[in-house]
């Protein structure tokens, strides 16, 4: 498509079958970007001030966040246990399973 210039502003460009262009568009629809929005970091989209990103990508930061934590949390779960059969195995002693005991 052919770019012409925004008839309302006559600055920005915008494609030829449009009405204006999007900067007059978001100003005529009151979806103008103020002082008081920021744009995310991670996906772009404008938020509100205050806050690192907007609320998917803190949503799935925060998720990712917590998965990282769980298996951290069953990593040392397993070297617990570990250093549980370590102690046992230097008292002279054994774990027995159930699988082991047939």
């Amino acid at each position: 498509m052919r770019m012409v210039k925004c008839p309302q502003c006559e600055l920005n460009y915008m494609n030829e079958g449009a009405e204006c262009c999007e900067v007059c568009r978001n100003m005529l629809h009151g979806t103008d970007m103020d002082n008081e929005t920021e744009i995310c970091p991670e996906c772009g989209e404008p938020f509100d001030t205050g806050k690192e990103m907007c609320k998917n990508c803190m949503k799935k930061l925060m998720q990712k966040f917590q998965e990282d934590q769980n298996a951290d949390r069953d990593e040392a779960d397993d070297e617990d246990d570990y250093r549980e059969e370590e102690d046992l195995c230097e008292l002279g002693l054994s774990i027995v399973n159930e699988e082991d005991q047939v």
